[in-house]
């Protein structure tokens, strides 16, 4: 299997934080104490719901398998949307400095950044909804991904290769402005 640029925040954060937790305190990826079916086969069972939903998205964008990133990002988005809102919210509200679109992080940025695991995972799994869609020749669809994506400004994603988060939210704007013209 290729390289997949997977945000890898929730695997991180899991490692860094002892483990994610939800809201409301419960472990991410645990529905009423009835741990869920696998995502996609391929991606370790133990990492949080939303970065197992990533790294499929991640998958399968590689593989070219446009409909399975549909299906993937759909639940990644209908389960973790809204708390990505609320922590984007909170960052917002507590005035966090907004790191720019491209930085390579010192290791204590790096935590802070990998440590926002739905935010970056949102985010990672909108962006590859949209580029899923513009394969596909839906280029409406796409528009309307790119501008969920853009709802998170504070999400970054990171590259092993180069050793840098990017922001998925300055990307899809980059992305609706080729789509628009």
């Amino acid at each position: 299997m290729a390289a997949i640029p997977v945000s890898y925040a929730g695997l991180i954060a899991l490692t860094l934080l002892g483990g994610p937790q939800a809201v409301d305190g419960e472990r991410t990826g645990s529905l009423r104490g009835v741990e869920p079916p696998p995502v996609c086969t391929g991606v370790d069972q133990t990492l949080p719901l939303n970065t197992q939903y990533a790294a499929c998205a991640w998958a399968a964008l590689s593989a070219e398998n446009y409909r399975e990133v549909l299906n993937v990002t759909s639940q990644c988005l209908d389960m973790f949307e809204l708390q990505a809102v609320r922590d984007q919210e909170a960052l917002t509200r507590d005035e966090v400095v907004t790191l720019p679109p491209s930085v390579k992080p010192d290791s204590a940025t790096k935590a802070s950044i990998l440590a926002r695991g739905v935010l970056n995972d949102v985010a990672a799994c909108a962006f590859i909804r949209g580029q899923a869609q513009e394969k596909l020749g839906q280029s409406a669809e796409a528009i309307v991904a790119y501008q969920t994506v853009r709802r998170f400004p504070d999400a970054r994603i990171w590259d092993a290769r180069t050793e840098r988060f990017w922001s998925p939210a300055v990307a899809a704007g980059d992305r609706i402005e080729r789509l628009r013209s």
